[in-house]
């Protein structure tokens, strides 16, 4: 063999290695960018269904039946995209998609917890501002972090605490002083009720989080996150309607047949769930529950712009300076998130290094090599 196609196996190997561990490198960092998109895209459907489930309540107060209608519309994704999973994989010559009575118990316990989050959340509106509500929700990332560290043994960091103390001043500041809003609707006022709904519901939102992170660990590709939320839809449509009877006849929730004004408002509210959905399942999986909730805060600056438009809706400087506050926190926390993130991808690196059998094999190539050019 000549030296000079000594030189260029070489090459070629030197050239080899980066490219290995680049692919097996940095799956960190890229799942924070996906799970900071999902964020996004949930926010946008978030307000959006905040601002129309009000309008809805206006004259048609049912929010136990409207979260149970809302999560319907997903049974289209166990009607249509579980046959197409199973048609593309007996394409590919893969095995069929699998569903364990397992995955039913999980979709029975999280779907318990997500209607009665969501039932609780559009109840207090009927007696919030819906930024308002918005605010005081942030605080559901302080209860996530609290059950992340028993159930998901999340990493206690000086950065996540500092955002949990800057959150819970803000949401509290909000509460006390920055409650007084200058608005053109008639039906924007705030209660301690209300109030008190909201902090059972985002409780009951930290726990679901948490869980679907727990439960839901070895499921995290985009097939089998549609597919549950097809399984957990199913279950509201057969099990969950249930308590519409005993609600209706004890006079807490009695079921009428809306308006035509109000289906208007109620189909856009129905059709943004799709996405809402697979967008929160998909940014727990990519970063986990207290990210997501944390994240959550973005949603403030977006609640004052839509409010502002549609209501010409003001609030005190105390509000304000508990936005900030609350968008501060959620800033060391990202800050935490990302540097906790980047050590993962070095030490997965390093191992990556000593371990691997492909990057090791071309190392012990390229010494071969060099002693046969020497």
């Amino acid at each position: 063999m000549t030296s000079e196609s000594t030189e260029k196996e070489l090459v070629d190997l030197e050239v080899k290695i980066p490219q290995a561990q680049q692919q097996k490198n940095g799956t960190n960092i890229f799942n924070l960018i996906k799970g900071s998109c999902c964020l996004l895209i949930y926010l946008c459907t978030w307000e959006t269904g905040a601002i129309i489930s009000q309008k809805v309540q206006q004259n048609y107060t049912k929010p136990y039946f409207l979260s149970w209608l809302r999560w319907t519309i997903n049974i289209g994704f166990l009607m249509f995209y579980l046959p197409y999973v199973q048609s593309k994989r007996k394409k590919n010559g893969n095995e069929p998609f699998k569903i364990k009575k397992k995955d039913w118990v999980q979709a029975l316990i999280l779907f318990t917890l997500d209607i009665t989050a969501n039932s609780l959340y559009i109840f207090s509106l009927h007696h919030t501002i819906v930024n308002i509500a918005n605010t005081i929700c942030m605080g559901s990332s302080v209860w996530s972090y609290l059950f992340s560290i028993f159930i998901l043994k999340e990493d206690i960091t000086i950065w996540k605490n500092a955002s949990v103390i800057l959150l819970l001043t803000g949401v509290i500041l909000i509460i006390i002083l920055g409650r007084d809003v200058t608005s053109s609707s008639e039906e924007q006022s705030s209660t301690v009720f209300g109030y008190i709904l909201l902090i059972l519901g985002e409780i009951k939102f930290a726990l679901f989080g948490v869980l679907y992170s727990k439960l839901r660990n070895d499921k995290k590709s985009i097939d089998e996150t549609i597919i549950f939320i097809g399984m957990m839809a199913l279950i509201n449509i057969t099990l969950f309607w249930i308590p519409l009877i005993p609600m209706h006849y004890s006079g807490f929730e009695v079921f009428e047949i809306p308006s035509l004004n109000t289906v208007f408002w109620i189909i856009p509210y129905v059709l943004t769930k799709p996405l809402s959905a697979v967008s929160l399942f998909m940014g727990f999986a990519f970063v986990g529950p207290v990210f997501i909730t944390t994240g959550a805060v973005l949603i403030l600056p977006l609640g004052n712009i839509t409010e502002l438009i549609l209501t010409n809706t003001t609030y005190n400087r105390y509000y304000y300076v508990g936005m900030t506050i609350i968008l501060l926190a959620f800033v060391c926390y990202s800050y935490g998130e990302y540097s906790s993130r980047k050590r993962q991808d070095d030490k997965e690196k390093l191992k990556t290094n000593i371990d691997d059998p492909e990057i090791s094999e071309s190392k012990d190539e390229i010494t071969e090599k060099t002693v046969e050019m020497v």
